[in-house]
């Protein structure tokens, strides 16, 4: 069966047998293929390449040439423009420059590895490095001047409009009560260079009166006002040319319109501190929703649980006890009669901190506030400090000082600390100190920030500066003062003048807030300040300045003031200066001045000595002869002391057998004594210079060498002598 099968396959398709060859009439003649021209394309692509680079390199130059106007008007950025640019050109160059450097490494490789009957081949790869080399020094050429031809364009981003800056950005249809931040630094910005800004006056509702000044100013919107949400912020810039000429004024103006009120007011607390157990009542009457509509619910959460404790239409107040330590959060949810875009009711929660504190003795310490300034114009920075004294020494010390400013504006920590009330009003300011030992005082002041007045006025300090009760500026003829106005003030800052009246006779001597003037003349002056304000204003200030007579000036230049006797001291008075116009001729010196019988001497120059030979205090007195025989004259006090005393001794020996014979010399001893002592410990005593004693017993003994001065001064000294 199998073999039938295969006989049938070899009938169908015989295995080996050959394919009858072709006749010459099939045979067609076909034309052989041109080869493949590879350098032609090579070049033809590498020609397209360039050309493309340097239409675009042109394209890119273009554009960067153009104006910024320009730029933006086919909405591009030119500083994004410049940067791609700048990328394209290295990209592109980068590429050039990296091919013809791959293309040298690879010629000079096969110029090193072609055999040495290779010539050919040899000199193909030496013409392939060399025609590398030479693209990628071209290239590299080009890139740095492409490179430096875009850099060189620089690049300004359009100048931002002038006009008032408000945070937020954007000021339609916002929700009250809100602040809103105005900066007039743009405005500023463009007249800073040719103009003094004398003032900045805002007009909040556009009705004329001024309700702010300065450059930066955050303005309240409680409501939707009297224009139904719609306001007119106006700023009154008033500049000055710097190069002279009147006062010139510009006008900008914002719009903030209000879309939507929201419920506004705070919680009132009879005491938000005090001692556990504490009892709080709570009024939130004054809560209020700004169109109009009633509050139909409050909703009270006294004890920090998130959950209502008192809910009713009519509870606008609330009395609670607290009788844990610690702040307690309370939380009031008011409900209006209005609806909002939800179709709901409008709500708003409040909330209020109340301080429980521990119950505690009273303390033993005198506690109080200190602050400077007391009060003053808004806005105003004053420094607070927390002094206390103590009742006795074994009283506990501070140890925490924490202050409350204001009802809740902050709180701060520290013994000293500052703070800035912007607005005007009366600010409670409370210190709780904390001692050591657990008690707790509490000490209230009050800052009284008010309404900062239009009116200038006028300080004046000076350098020297003034002294005396009546704050007189003093000096001897020639006597040149410093004057300052600087530390005048002004409410809204715009002083455009200072005038200086140095001799009061009604004229104006110089302007300037920082002027200085010599004055000549022995006698007494008034200087008068007058300053002026870009609105007319003005304020003056007198500080009274007394020329006194030129005076001289003694310097005895010694090397030394005191020392032992007999002390030796060395004079130099060359330093002294006697009034202008007059000239030293001698110089007369007393070494003991306070000593009637003491001599002076009188010397035409400067420099002497003087040997102070007893232990005492001398007045040197020095006078100096001037050529119209006048004599200016001053003492120095120089003290000759005793030296000092410091006894010492010596022995023959410290060790021997008893009885044992010892030398001793008190000769080492210094200073100026007149009498010894010696104490040799077994009872016995001298007073000779070099005494000899023998112990007749064995033991220590311990000798006391003790020398005195004339005033009964002592100094001793000793050591340990063993007998054996």
């Amino acid at each position: 069966m199998e073999n039938q099968n295969l006989a049938d396959f070899d009938e169908i398709a015989p295995l080996h047998e050959e394919a009858p060859a072709p006749s010459k009439e099939l045979v067609k003649k076909v034309p052989a293929r041109k080869p493949i021209n590879t350098k032609r394309i090579t070049f033809g692509c590498l020609f397209i390449f360039l050309l493309v680079f340097l239409i675009l390199l042109l394209a890119m130059a273009f554009g960067l040439s153009a104006d910024e106007s320009t730029i933006t008007s086919l909405g591009l950025n030119p500083t994004s423009l410049k940067n791609w640019s700048i990328g394209m050109v290295n990209f592109l160059f980068g590429a050039i420059a990296l091919i013809s450097l791959i293309v040298l490494i690879l010629g000079i490789s096969r110029r090193l590895l072609a055999s040495p009957d290779n010539i050919v081949g040899k000199s193909r790869a030496t013409k392939r490095s060399l025609l590398s080399l030479i693209i990628f020094i071209i290239v590299v050429t080009l890139w740095s001047v492409v490179y430096g031809y875009f850099s060189q364009f620089e690049i300004r981003e359009p100048d931002l409009p002038v006009e008032i800056v408000t945070n937020p950005v954007d000021t339609l249809n916002l929700t009250s009560p809100l602040q809103i931040e105005f900066s007039a630094e743009r405005i500023t910005s463009k007249f800073a260079k040719n103009y003094n800004i004398v003032s900045y006056e805002w007009d909040k509702e556009g009705d004329g009166n001024v309700d702010a000044t300065g450059t930066k100013n955050k303005i309240y919107f409680q409501d939707r006002g009297e224009n139904n949400g719609l306001y007119e912020v106006k700023l009154v810039v008033k500049l000055q040319p710097k190069s002279g000429g009147p006062i010139e004024t510009r006008e900008y103006q914002r719009e903030i319109s209000i879309g939507k009120q929201e419920i506004y007011g705070e919680i009132a607390a009879d005491k938000s501190s005090g001692d556990v157990p504490l009892t709080v009542e709570l009024d939130a009457n004054d809560i209020k929703d700004p169109d109009g509509a009633e509050i139909i619910n409050f909703s009270w959460d006294l004890n920090g649980d998130n959950r209502p404790d008192r809910e009713a239409a009519t509870y606008g107040t609330a009395e609670w006890t607290f009788d844990k330590i610690g702040d307690h959060v309370v939380s009031l949810t008011v409900t209006s009669a209005d609806f909002n875009d939800s179709g709901t009711h409008e709500t708003k929660t409040f909330k209020k901190i109340i301080s429980v504190r521990e119950p505690i003795n009273t303390v033993d310490a005198d506690i109080w506030i200190e602050s400077t300034p007391q009060s003053g114009y808004a806005p105003l920075t004053v420094t607070l400090f927390a002094n206390y004294q103590k009742a006795s020494l074994q009283n506990s010390r501070i140890e925490k000082y924490e202050w409350q400013i204001g009802d809740g504006l902050a709180k701060l920590l520290g013994q000293r600390t500052k703070y800035t009330f912007e607005k005007p009003g009366n600010y409670p300011v409370s210190l709780i100190a904390t001692l050591a030992n657990g008690q707790i005082s509490t000490v209230t002041s009050e800052i009284i920030v008010n309404d900062a007045s239009f009116a200038p006025k006028a300080i004046i300090t000076t350098t020297p500066a003034a002294s005396g009760a009546k704050k007189i500026v003093t000096g001897p003829a020639p006597f040149t003062v410093e004057f300052d106005g600087m530390s005048s003030t002004d409410s809204d800052g715009n002083i455009v003048k200072y005038e200086w009246d140095f001799d009061g006779d009604g004229l104006w001597d110089e302007e300037g807030s920082l002027v200085k003037h010599e004055f000549i003349d022995s006698q007494k002056y008034e200087t008068t300040l007058r300053i002026t304000d870009a609105d007319g204003n003005e304020s003056r200030a007198k500080i009274p300045v007394n020329v006194e007579e030129e005076s001289a000036i003694i310097n005895f230049g010694t090397n030394q003031l005191s020392g032992p006797a007999p002390l030796t001291v060395n004079f130099d008075a060359s330093g002294s200066r006697v009034p202008r116009g007059k000239k030293t001729i001698s110089y007369e010196w007393n070494f003991d001045s306070k000593n009637s019988k003491s001599e002076s001497f009188i010397y035409d120059r400067a420099q002497t000595s003087h040997v102070f030979g007893i232990v005492g205090e001398y007045v040197v007195s020095l006078t100096l002869h001037t050529d119209d025989g006048n004599k200016y004259s001053d003492t120095l006090k120089i003290v000759a002391s005793n030296a000092s005393l410091i006894a010492e001794f010596t022995l023959s020996r410290s060790v021997g057998p008893a009885p044992l014979a010892i030398s001793f010399d008190s000769s080492s001893s210094s200073g100026n004594f007149n009498k010894i002592e010696w104490d040799f410990g077994d009872g016995t005593t001298s007073t000779n210079d070099k005494p000899s004693h023998i112990f007749e017993k064995a033991g220590k003994y311990e000798v006391i060498l003790r020398i005195y001065d004339p005033f009964n001064n002592v100094s001793q000294t000793s050591k340990i002598v063993t007998a054996n």
